[in-house]
């Protein structure tokens, strides 16, 4: 019993331990990047890869990029409204939600 109470008590502290590796790691990355100009702020934000929305085509599978009403390979309508307001802000601000009008 003694032998269990110690491995859990030896397995805490290095969980511990390293979290703490972890949260220096951040604080060390984030001051290296304040110290950075706008200008290098900016070029490696662009070397990000950008996120973008897709969605399979519900008829053939065809994937469609953000921005498509319809699919180019079937004519399908896209339905976008898998996307909820979290997913796709924007889209509720633009009255592009289907079910929804944008206040006048």
């Amino acid at each position: 019993m003694l032998i269990v109470i110690a491995v859990v008590v030896i397995l805490v502290v290095l969980l511990v331990m390293s979290k703490s590796t972890t949260t220096a790691k951040d604080i060390e990355e984030s001051r290296k990047y304040q110290e950075l100009t706008d200008w290098q702020k900016a070029q490696l934000m662009r070397s990000q890869p950008r996120v973008t929305l897709t969605l399979p085509c519900s008829r053939c599978g065809h994937v469609l990029q953000q921005g498509m009403r319809f699919c180019p390979e079937c004519g399908q309508k896209a339905d976008w409204s898998v996307y909820n307001k979290s997913t796709n802000p924007k889209a509720e601000d633009e009255g592009l939600v289907i079910g929804k009008k944008k206040d006048s």
